[in-house]
C-alpha cells in the first residue's frame, strides 16, 4: 500500500509541478487569463495534497532530522549537516520576507513581468464599482460614492438572439465641447488586461474594437493606443473619481457612456467578416443635484474611423443590423431618500 501511495505521489507531483510550471510562467509573461489561473489553481490544489502525501510518506525523516538538528550533543553524526539546515532555514526566510514587503530582489524580478511592463493599458475596477450578469442578456454596472450615499447602476439588455454578447465598456465622464474621462466603470475582461487583446480567437488591437473609449482612457492612464505617453493628458489626481466632489461642484453633471462592439457583423460598407460594422456609443447627461431617479440612454455616435483620434461619427446612414444589438441601456440613480 506504501508503495502504491509513493507512485501516486511521484508520478502526481511530476505532472502538477509541470503544469504549474507552465501556467505560472504564462501568468507572468502573458495578459492575465482566467482560463490559465483557472487551471494553476486547480492544479495548486492538487500539488498541496500530493506534497502532503509525500511528506506523510516521509515523516520519519523529518522527525529524525528534527532531533538531531535541535541536539546540543548528538551521539552519532546527523544525517544532515546542521549548518545545511540552518542554511535551508535562513535562505526561505529571507526569500518569504523579501517577497513579502517586495524588497530586492523580488521586486527586480515582478518588474520584468507583463503586469509591470504593461501596468499603464491594464483596466482593473476600483473597490467603488461592480458588475453582474443577470440571465444571458443583460449587464449591471454600479458605481458607489466613497460615503455610500449615490449608488449609480447602469442597465444594458441586448436583444435575447445574439449569439454572443458585444464587447463593452461602460464609464463616466465630464460635460463639455472637450469631455475628460472620470473613471471606467466597466471593460469586458477579454479587453481588460491588453491593447492587443485575443478577440474572438484573432489579435486585435483594442481602439479597434471600442476605439472612443480606448482614446477617452488616455485620459486617465496617460498613454495613448499606439503606447506612446502623452504629456498633455497623462494620468493626474483631478481624474479619480468622487461623486462627493460633483455632488458639492457647481454643475454637479456627468455623462455616463456605453461604447459596446458586436464581432463578426460586416456589412456593405464595413465588409471585414472580423470587425465587421463599428462600435457604437450611447450616452445619458446625469444631474447628481435632482431628484430624478432613472435616466435612459440614447444612441448618440459611432466608433467608425474613430480608430485614430476616437473622435464620434454622428452619421449613422450606412449601419444596418449593428443598430438594433441593444434593447434598452437604463441608468438608475440610488439615493437614501429614494430607495425603498
Amino acid at each position: 500500500m506504501k508503495q502504491l501511495i509513493r507512485h501516486i505521489a511521484n508520478l502526481g507531483l511530476l505532472l502538477a509541478f509541470a503544469t504549474l510550471a507552465v501556467t505560472g510562467v504564462m501568468s507572468f509573461v502573458l495578459p492575465f487569463s482566467i482560463t490559465t489561473a483557472r487551471v494553476h489553481i486547480v492544479f495548486g490544489l492538487v500539488t498541496l495534497v500530493l506534497v502532503g502525501l509525500h511528506l506523510a510518506m516521509r515523516l520519519d525523516y523529518f522527525v529524525r532530522v528534527a532531533r538531531q538538528s535541535v541536539q546540543l550533543k548528538a551521539k552519532k553524526k546527523p544525517q544532515v549537516p546542521r549548518w545545511l539546515v540552518a542554511s535551508i532555514v535562513v535562505v526561505w526566510a529571507g526569500l518569504l520576507v523579501v517577497s513579502f514587503y517586495g524588497a530586492r530582489p523580488a521586486s527586480d524580478l515582478i518588474a520584468v513581468g507583463y503586469e509591470a511592463r504593461h501596468a499603464a493599458e491594464i483596466f482593473r475596477a476600483s473597490p467603488q464599482t461592480a458588475y453582474e450578469q443577470v440571465g444571458p442578456t443583460v449587464r449591471v454596472a454600479t458605481l458607489s460614492a466613497d460615503s455610500g450615499e449615490v449608488v449609480i447602476d447602469v442597465h444594458v439588455q441586448y436583444r435575447e438572439d445574439l449569439p454572443q454578447q458585444p464587447a463593452a465598456a461602460i464609464w463616466a465622464q465630464t460635460t463639455g465641447n472637450m469631455p475628460t474621462m472620470i473613471q471606467t466603470l466597466f471593460v469586458d475582461q477579454a479587453l481588460a488586461y491588453s491593447d492587443k487583446p485575443n478577440w474572438n480567437g484573432k489579435a486585435t488591437p483594442r481602439h479597434h474594437i471600442l476605439p472612443i473609449w480606448r482614446h477617452r482612457y488616455r485620459d486617465v492612464n496617460g498613454v495613448d493606443p499606439t503606447g506612446d505617453t502623452d504629456a498633455v493628458t497623462s494620468a493626474t489626481p483631478e481624474h479619480s473619481f468622487s461623486i462627493e466632489q460633483k455632488l458639492q461642484s457647481e454643475e454637479g453633471q456627468i455623462v455616463i457612456c456605453l461604447e459596446f462592439n458586436a464581432h463578426g457583423d460586416p456589412n456593405a460598407a464595413y465588409p471585414d467578416k472580423h470587425l465587421g460594422q463599428p462600435s457604437l456609443l450611447y450616452t445619458a447627461l446625469i444631474d447628481l443635484r435632482d431628484d430624478q431617479d432613472y435616466y435612459l440612454m440614447y444612441r448618440t455616435a459611432h466608433g467608425g474611423g474613430a480608430e485614430e483620434n476616437g473622435s464620434p461619427q454622428y452619421d449613422f446612414a450606412e449601419l444596418t443590423s449593428a443598430m438594433n444589438l441593444v434593447e434598452k441601456v437604463l441608468v438608475q440613480i440610488k439615493r437614501p431618500d429614494n430607495e425603498e
